[in-house]
């Protein structure tokens, strides 16, 4: 409908006559009738005042679209609030603090007394590999009264690995130290203890044990002054092996000269003929 037709019908609801159907229903039919009306508000018969214009009523807003737009006023809102409180956040908030790494690795020691106990107290412990970390590249000698002598870098590993397979501990106490040019020496009393060859009753005496301590770590492990004298005589793996090499030459266990062949396996194949030696001379 449009705008005049909607006019016409109001007209037509606010001047109601004895016979509306004497009314013209459509808009040039009724264009003369209203041209008629007189603008006079008296000459109309009933006392009404007649309309002589009707202004467009305002156009209604449906109640969806209020919603509609109310909603969206609210999400806007909500949105402009979220943006602020974001960018206050981000202001104030202070930067995270990064954890610092948790190192996993054992504090060196730092001195050279701390470096010899180290290297005890870690092969005593099990831990090979970390009392091998504490010796020099290329190693001097490392030589423990149970066991005799090794002069080679490589042999090293094998050597302390048979002195733990053998149940061997060393206590060290009373260390002192004393800087001799780009080496300190560290002597401290060591009292060493083999679980195979306690059987055998050996009761090796506290000697002195000697360590050279350069920057680059322990290059040697010895008899301290006058130890060796002290333990001259005492019962060692070597001595064993030389003295039953026909019999332990064919079993790996030592060289044609009678040296011993130093390994873990060897090691406990060292208890195994221990514990028959003790067995057959008991």
């Amino acid at each position: 409908m449009s705008d005049v037709e909607q006019i016409y019908a109001l007209f037509v609801e606010a001047n109601p006559v004895v016979d509306p159907a004497t009314l013209p229903e459509t808009l040039p039919e009724a264009r003369p009738v209203l041209h008629s009306v007189p603008n006079d508000p008296d000459a109309s018969d009933d006392g009404s005042e007649p309309i002589s214009s009707l202004k467009p009523p305002a156009p209604k807003i449906s109640n969806r679209r209020t919603a509609l737009v109310a909603a969206a006023v609210l999400i806007a809102v909500i949105g402009i609030a979220a943006l602020l409180s974001r960018s206050s956040s981000e202001e104030v908030a202070p930067p995270a603090t990064q954890p610092s790494p948790t190192s996993t690795q054992a504090t060196p020691p730092v001195t050279p007394i701390a470096q010899a106990e180290a290297f005890i107290g870690r092969l005593d412990s099990g831990d090979v590999d970390g009392a091998i970390e504490l010796l020099a590249d290329p190693v001097g000698s490392i030589w423990f009264p149970p066991l005799g002598q090794v002069t080679s870098t490589d042999d090293v590993r094998d050597y302390l690995d048979f002195y733990r397979a053998i149940g061997t501990t060393t206590a060290l106490s009373d260390c002192t130290s004393q800087l001799d040019g780009p080496r300190t020496i560290v002597i401290c009393q060591a009292n060493q203890q083999s679980e195979v060859l306690a059987p055998l009753g050996l009761d090796f005496p506290i000697f002195p044990m000697q360590f050279q301590v350069w920057e680059d770590g322990i290059r040697t492990v010895e008899f301290g002054p006058g130890g060796a004298a002290g333990m001259s005589t005492a019962f060692n793996v070597s001595s064993f092996f030389k003295f039953r090499a026909e019999e332990l030459v064919p079993r790996g266990l030592v060289q044609e000269s009678g040296d011993p062949i130093w390994s873990k396996a060897n090691g406990e194949l060292m208890r195994i003929l221990v514990a028959e030696f003790v067995v057959n001379n008991s």
